[in-house]
């Protein structure tokens, strides 16, 4: 019986960006390393502050820019879904908060060391 986490894994976008720019070892390697989480409404699922990607598997989750940290937004606010990434590969701006708005939220977890 293979556990849902790994069907999650094997069900991944292989072919879209960015995982298609993987080469076999690195997708080997993410399969082997990345987590999959499972969140509920308004818990903060990752922060600027907060190394690693996700990629959203299911729900939908805010990504919110605290006030006043950047100088070239004031407040603002993306709401995301399946299949969006958020998490150091974006580079945002300022200071950044991804929170679940969804029942249940999943994502897959993984350290920007590929």
């Amino acid at each position: 019986m293979v556990a849902q986490s790994d069907i999650y894994t094997l069900n991944l976008p292989w072919d879209e960006l960015p995982l298609n720019l993987l080469e076999d070892e690195q997708k080997l390697y993410f399969r082997e390393h990345a987590q999959i989480s499972r969140h509920t409404t308004e818990e903060v699922l990752w922060s600027s502050q907060t190394p690693g990607s996700q990629l959203l598997l299911a729900g939908k989750v805010r990504l919110v820019q605290r006030k006043g940290t950047s100088a070239l937004e004031t407040g603002k606010s993306v709401l995301l879904k399946p299949g969006d990434w958020f998490g150091d590969a974006l580079e945002l701006a300022g200071q950044w908060k991804a929170r679940a708005v969804s029942k249940e939220v999943v994502v897959v977890f993984w350290q920007s060391d590929l």
